[in-house]
């Protein structure tokens, strides 16, 4: 990570990250992509199945080796060392296909859900140490106004329960509803977005 990564991180809870695939990988993670939507649930291998809303591709990194690659990207794996203190562990990769049929999520994170326990955020020896985090790589691009991810900067510091009367009790659906504080996050085809499960994030409605 550059210290300027670092700092942003730090302070904020998460990174977008632009440009992190080349034309030839996105181009093949589409492809990729595309042949795993359009192949009926019958004739699926095993493990790789897609829920009834059309939401969410189990095992979508494994789907593909161009969809393999993406978890030991060389732009993005310094940051997957780092957080983890190099002894990295993979937990899962599901692929999402949102659309506007689509609920949003309320704001939420790993403390909020799980308890104060669950994730540690801490720095040491000029480092960041995360031991729970999630990387969005985009296919598709964002503009403000479609929808998407919705984060809380620095939320992954705070000292106190988020109160359920702030945000509108965590719920905005439509841009017009985005309060002071809270951020749409935008990336394009290729971009990726790493953050921290302690960071508060939810969605608003695709458009």
């Amino acid at each position: 990570m550059t210290p300027e990564q670092r700092y942003l991180f730090g302070i904020n809870g998460y990174l977008h990250i632009p440009n992190v695939l080349s034309d030839s990988e996105l181009t093949a993670a589409r492809e990729a992509v595309d042949r795993y939507m359009a192949t009926p649930a019958d004739d699926l291998p095993e493990g790789f199945s897609c829920s009834d809303d059309g939401k969410m591709y189990e095992n979508g990194f494994a789907f593909d080796k161009a969809l393999e690659s993406i978890v030991v990207h060389p732009v993005l794996w310094p940051f997957v060392m780092e957080f983890t203190h190099d002894q990295p562990a993979f937990s899962r990769g599901s692929l999402l296909v949102d659309s506007h049929e689509h609920k949003p999520f309320k704001l939420h994170c790993a403390r909020e859900d799980f308890g104060w326990q669950s994730t540690r955020f801490d720095t040491r020896e000029g480092r960041i140490f995360c031991d729970n985090f999630v990387i969005f790589p985009h296919f598709d691009d964002v503009f403000p106004g479609d929808g998407g991810l919705l984060v809380v900067p620095g939320s992954h510091k705070a000292s106190f329960d988020r109160p359920d009367s702030l945000f509108n009790g965590g719920m905005m659906a439509n841009l017009e509803d985005v309060l002071s504080g809270v951020v749409n996050v935008t990336p394009r085809a290729g971009d990726a977005v790493i953050m921290t499960e302690m960071l508060a994030h939810g969605t608003l409605q695709w458009n």
